[in-house]
This record gives C-alpha cells, structure tokens and sequence, in this order.
C-alpha cells in the first residue's frame, strides 16, 4: 500500500493563528526577572501614592530590532518609576534690608532667652 500526498501526515509545524499573550512573553523576558521587578516597583508607587494622595507613574518600554539571526529580534526592556513625593514642610523667612532671608522680621524685637 502507497502513500498518496494527500494522506501522508504533515511534517510543517503550525503557525499559531492566536496571538501570544503579553503575560507569557512578559513571563519570558529576562528570564522572569523584569515581570519581578514590574511587580515590586507596582506595589511601591501604589504605597507611594496612598502615602503622598498624589499620583505616580509606571511606564514600562519595550525596544524591539532586528537580529544578525534570520527570523529574530533582539528585545530589551526598562522600567521607570515616577513615585510621587511628599510636599516638604515650608519655612517663613523675613528680608532684611542687604537683601539676607532672616528669621525674624527687621521691625521686630528679639527676646533673649535663657539656656
């Protein structure tokens, strides 16, 4: 018995008609290591924002060329983290006639104090 093309078995391998999903490529890249880091710098901008009440930023870039390889690419990765920050305490400072920031105004007497 002989083999026609039509039932001999196919030997090419399937080109998926899905697309990946960016979870298991992500799960890929650097091998893991950049979906860890993803992972904690998330948690520490939502810390930094429930603490501050300001908005934050995570901005995660992909830069994708071409490989020496036929049929590849090389990938690289960054993370960058823009945490807000708490407002700093203001301090009120007085001008003094040579233009110096003073502590206390020039028309205001100063009280001695013990130690």
């Amino acid at each position: 018995m002989t083999m026609t093309d039509e039932s001999a078995p196919d030997t090419k391998a399937e080109t998926p008609t899905e697309p990946q999903e960016f979870i298991a490529f992500l799960l890929a890249v650097n091998k893991g290591r950049s979906e860890k880091e993803l992972t904690a710098a998330l948690q520490k901008l939502v810390e930094a924002v429930q603490e501050s009440r300001k908005g934050g930023k995570l901005t995660y870039t992909l830069n994708i060329a071409p490989s020496k390889a036929d049929g590849a690419v090389n990938v690289t990765d960054s993370i960058a983290v823009k945490a807000p920050t708490l407002d700093r305490p203001t301090s009120i400072f007085f001008i003094d006639e040579a233009h110096n920031l003073v502590r206390n105004p020039a028309n205001q007497n100063v009280l001695p104090f013990d130690h």
